[in-house]
């Protein structure tokens, strides 16, 4: 155990911790009887405050992969794994996860806390969907394993409960199978949210969608875009001659920011060159090429500690969802608006279109609609026109991703999630602050 100031990936906010590193799940009861109450943590890569506590349970050093059956297409690993480390042991075997985030490195458990969504939701759903079952230190303090059919209601509670449910030792997960470790990708630039909403449409069968926005050309009638799709591509297609080459696994990051950037050369003009500068590099061309997974998914891991280019104070990522209606669409108008007028300009901004809720977790955040992610860096406004952009979001029926959040109303949020997860034993910043430690759920 030792004490440390902790903070998430974008650095806001921060709090003195103690910090316990299990190695197995003996150590993770021992600490559970020493301590009553306390959070578990993976990686650290979410957005928002659910693994930051007076208390946190480091859990990266329980990560062995336990299993892999190829035929059956499965995997048995320990909560502290990494989809860096999953991939690294699968891809070669021609196998591939059926849900992957914007970056591998985060922990399974951290995955299935926070029910995490990739780009293919509209089709595939969420990432606990593709889960068998998950053993777990619950609040009595005795490993349950849980799934669709065994313990049920600890399944559900688990999946996108935000560590509420208890403490995630082990994991079983189902695989898909690919041919290539390639993705035969279009990307199509567009010039409005209309033609940009309707391109989602007219490629909804298509495994992978996910749109890049400039959010500074966001002024109600304008908004440069491009939506980029994609598919596994199969053996065939790939015209290299060593098959191995066909399955070759990621490579390390390329490169890294040693140290935080001054606060000031991230600013209005040069996110904004950047934002223009990258639609015209992809704006040339809408002609189908092949991107190896790692650059089609996670394109950012590449620079090793990119959060470190927000400077001291850090960054918010705002991730709202809207529903696909008429009302979800003048509330992404509203909100790429305000962006613009009040110049709040977003380094990162994603849309991607949501599919079928997930039924079998209470606090899971995708649900038909569309879903905006916009990294923001902190300043002195910034927190006031969250909350701007909270009443557009409530106002049409929509909610905030409880894995990006920190600074969320908590009766927003109890209007928005109806059904919760509380503890008193699992004890979060994020469940202090939204009202997730008492038995009342009203």
């Amino acid at each position: 155990m030792f004490r440390r100031n902790l903070t998430n990936w974008n650095h806001y906010p921060m709090i003195d911790s103690e910090v316990i590193s299990p190695t197995s799940e003996s150590e993770c009861m021992d600490a559970l009887k020493l301590y009553p109450e306390l959070i578990a943590r993976g990686m650290g890569r979410s957005y928002g405050d659910a693994s930051l506590g007076k208390v946190v349970l480091d859990c990266t050093a329980m990560s062995r992969i336990l299993e892999l059956d190829i035929q059956k297409k499965i995997i048995v690993v320990e909560a502290g794994v990494s989809i860096d480390e999953i991939l690294k042991q699968i891809v070669p075997s021609g196998l591939f996860l059926p849900v992957v985030p914007g970056t591998k490195f985060i922990t399974i458990g951290g995955a299935i806390a926070a029910d995490i969504h990739g780009k293919n939701h509209h089709i595939d759903g969420t990432f606990t969907r593709h889960v068998e079952w998950i053993e777990i230190i619950n609040e009595s303090l005795q490993l349950v394993r849980c799934s669709t059919s065994q313990n049920k209601d600890l399944f559900i509670k688990t999946c996108g409960g935000m560590g509420m449910s208890g403490v995630i030792i082990r994991a079983c997960l189902k695989l898909v199978a690919i041919e290539t470790a390639y993705i035969k990708c279009i990307k199509i630039p567009l010039y409005s949210l209309s033609e940009l909403l309707n391109s989602f449409e007219r490629f909804k069968d298509s495994k992978y969608s996910v749109a890049w926005l400039d959010t500074a050309s966001g002024n109600g009638k304008k908004l440069n875009s491009v939506l980029i799709v994609g598919e596994h591509e199969k053996a065939a297609n790939v015209l290299i001659k060593n098959f191995e080459l066909k399955l070759q696994v990621h490579k390390s990051p390329l490169m890294r920011i040693p140290k935080l950037f001054p606060s000031f050369l991230l600013n209005k003009i040069s996110i904004n060159i950047f934002n223009r500068f990258y639609f015209l590099i992809n704006a040339k061309s809408s002609d189908s090429k092949l991107l190896h997974y790692d650059d089609y998914f996670f394109p950012l891991d590449k620079i090793k500690s990119w959060n470190r280019l927000y400077g001291k104070k850090g960054f918010v990522q705002y991730q709202c969802l809207v529903p696909a209606n008429s009302s979800g669409e003048q509330a992404l108008k509203e909100i790429l608006l305000a962006c613009s007028t009040k110049g709040m300009s977003s380094f990162l901004s994603v849309l991607k279109s949501f599919g079928e809720a997930n039924p079998l977790a209470h606090m899971s955040f995708p649900a038909p609609g569309y879903t905006l992610a916009m990294d923001l860096k902190m300043n002195n406004g910034l927190l006031n026109f969250l909350d701007e952009l909270d009443k557009i979001v409530e106002n049409c029926g929509g909610k905030l991703y409880l894995a990006k959040d920190a600074r969320m109303d908590r009766s927003f949020f109890l209007r928005s999630y109806p059904n919760r997860v509380v503890s008193n034993r699992f004890v979060s910043l994020l469940s202090n602050r939204l009202g997730l430690n008492t038995s009342d759920k009203k």
